[in-house]
């Protein structure tokens, strides 16, 4: 786990970005309505669609969501990395709100636009103070009286994404004539789920990895794995990410995910 320390360097950072960005000075919004409900905030997850008034790319996978507890949990998605901490709303006034530093788990992105998201999403949380609900699907965080980051409410995962949701090891993999430990001597791959991202992470037995992933029912599709470039004992790392793309569906019994080609299962992992 790496702790995010925000520094003074880091606040400059914010505050010459907000500048350059024509950022403006927001007092509220008389068109829409204002609605403060801690349960509108705690109900749902939010994703990111507008940082220093820059809009955000649809196919962005930036959320957020919040915990109510002592203390209260934020939690979500940077882009590249998990992110997780805490935060205070104000017994004053139920619109201020102040976050704790952020702890980041996982890798950076390959892509370097999307490190750069990564990185300017994450330095809004020291700065920010309040926050409103517009209309109940629309978050906005400001500092101050200046809007930095707006989310709008996202679809909850349904049953069979959170069936999917963990840890889980391979045991088994289809194809290769060589034994399942001469594949992978040293380490089983591993894979990751944690939805409503589209996106599972894990270790390919040597190397980790990232791979986009959608699921409709029981009908799951892979992208093309982004891994570290370690060299591996075995063969059976490349077996594996080439195998994951073939999968067209899955079962899951108890603690053992199935995935299957056609109506050939491929690969069994166990729950972890």
């Amino acid at each position: 786990m790496k702790s995010i320390l925000f520094t003074a360097a880091v606040f400059t950072f914010i505050t010459a970005t907000s500048s350059c960005g024509d950022t403006k000075k927001v007092t509220g919004d008389n068109t829409k309505k204002v609605d403060s409900t801690t349960a509108i905030l705690f109900g749902k997850e939010w994703k990111l669609t507008e940082l220093w008034e820059k809009k955000i790319a649809s196919d962005s996978e930036i959320v957020i969501a919040f915990t109510p507890g002592q203390p209260n949990k934020v939690s979500g998605y940077t882009g590249c990395r998990k992110m997780n901490g805490s935060f205070e709303l104000s017994n004053t006034s139920p619109y201020n709100i102040t976050f704790s530093p952020l702890a980041t788990i996982g890798f950076t992105c390959f892509d370097k636009k999307a490190n750069l998201l990564d990185a300017k999403f994450l330095y809004i949380f020291p700065v920010v103070t309040r926050w409103y609900i517009y209309n109940e699907n629309e978050l906005t965080l400001f500092s101050k009286e200046t809007k930095i980051a707006t989310f709008t409410s996202k679809k909850p995962s349904s049953t069979e994404e959170l069936k999917l949701n963990g840890t889980w090891e391979l045991n088994y993999i289809s194809g290769p004539r060589i034994a399942f430990d001469g594949l992978f001597p040293n380490k089983k791959p591993t894979i990751i789920f944690d939805f409503p991202k589209e996106e599972a992470y894990g270790n390919g037995s040597c190397n980790g990895y990232s791979v986009k992933v959608k699921v409709d029912g029981n009908k799951i599709n892979f992208g093309d794995a982004l891994s570290t470039m370690m060299a591996c004992d075995g063969n059976g790392e490349p077996v594996y990410f080439k195998t994951l793309k073939t999968v067209t569906s899955y079962s899951i019994d108890d603690n053992t995910l199935t995935m299957i080609m056609n109506d050939i299962a491929v690969m069994r992992f166990i729950k972890q």
